[in-house]
């Protein structure tokens, strides 16, 4: 499967759509995106608990206790009733990412960026080279989350490949602290498809079920 296949296919599965069937580059990959759902990061291991030990969403075991689906022990309602709210529209803060594009201009002479950022003189050139090789980039803002970190991004002059650098960095240090997070293609499978979430919830309602006799 190519890459382009692979990042139409994880979309998808999202619970996105892209509207042009073979997009030449990432622009035109992420400009042609609808990506209405929540994205919620994976658990990963860590050194105090592992990924299966963690909430795959902060308040979801709350959330499953109080459904009376979960009471009857109806486990195919239960997850319908799980999937069906959190993967819809909210304001309530959950750790999800929205996805958004929006183009950040500091550098681009005559941009309103330009003007209220001043030509970009607060942001250090030098360790946004060493971070993105670009020393006075473009930047398409990709995701935006209330939690840390608040921004994803990637270059501009980097988009014009189909699997580019995916980068995040926090309101509080804004592009005075950016994390590398792989490629477009890792970043979209930091996020849990519905199918993902449903499979955490499912199993760590296996291990919580006592053992028939």
């Amino acid at each position: 499967m190519s890459i382009q296949d692979r990042l139409l296919e994880r979309i998808n599965a999202l619970g996105g759509d892209v509207a042009v069937a073979n997009p030449r580059d990432a622009l035109e990959l992420l400009q042609a995106t609808r990506l209405p759902l929540p994205l919620y990061p994976a658990p990963r291991n860590t050194p105090w608990a592992s990924a299966d030990e963690q909430e795959p969403i902060f308040g979801i075991s709350e959330f499953i206790a109080a459904q009376p689906a979960n009471a009857a022990n109806d486990r195919a309602a239960l997850l319908r009733d799980v999937q069906a709210h959190y993967y819809a529209a909210t304001e309530e803060l959950r750790g999800q990412v929205d996805f958004r594009l929006q183009r950040f201009t500091p550098f681009v002479e005559g941009s309103d960026d330009y003007v209220e950022w001043a030509g970009g003189d607060d942001l250090d050139t030098v360790y946004l080279e060493e971070i993105t090789g670009h020393a006075t980039p473009e930047l398409l803002f990709i995701g935006f989350s209330e939690g840390y970190p608040n921004h994803h991004f990637m270059c501009v002059a980097d988009a014009d490949q189909l699997n580019p650098p995916v980068y995040s960095t926090d309101h509080e240090q804004y592009l005075s602290d950016i994390s590398r997070c792989g490629t477009l293609q890792e970043w979209l499978a930091s996020f849990m498809t519905p199918a993902e979430l449903l499979q955490r919830v499912n199993d760590a309602l296996d291990r919580d079920s006592p053992s028939p006799v």
